[in-house]
């Protein structure tokens, strides 16, 4: 990923901890990792969060991820986040295709994507629920 995708992708997980009017300190924690990792300095991920609570525009800030590969991994780990709760909510997998329709990612490709993730979360619940049940 260049830079541009790098902070659009880190602006897209901003936008999303900000749709309810608030960035929590967990959030602001995570945001902070994840543009850490991605060698974006933290001056300027406080200048993304800044753009986000002005206003920016989710499809100004997607403007910056071209790459294929880049717009389905970003859709990959909103789907994870999503099922991070246990509940990929009707409200979340409505946000999760409107990104894809902006990005401009087939339905089919999001439901594959949803499908290998549940499939995983499952899976890693029902291990679980043994582990803790002493089975």
């Amino acid at each position: 990923m260049n830079m541009t995708e790098k902070e659009s992708y880190l602006q897209t997980l901003i936008y999303l901890a900000n749709a309810d009017g608030v960035i929590t300190e967990e959030e602001i924690v995570s945001i902070n990792k994840v543009g850490i990792a991605n060698d974006i300095p933290s001056n300027r991920i406080v200048e993304l969060v800044s753009q986000v609570k002005e206003g920016k525009t989710l499809a100004a800030i997607l403007e910056g991820i071209t790459e294929e590969k880049t717009k389905r991994t970003l859709l990959y780990e909103l789907v994870m986040l999503c099922y991070a709760d246990g509940d990929y909510s009707d409200e979340e997998k409505k946000a999760v295709y409107e990104i894809a329709s902006l990005l401009k990612v087939s339905d089919s490709k999001v439901r594959e994507i949803e499908a290998f993730l549940h499939d995983d979360y499952v899976a890693f619940m029902n291990k679980l629920n043994k582990i803790l049940e002493g089975k």
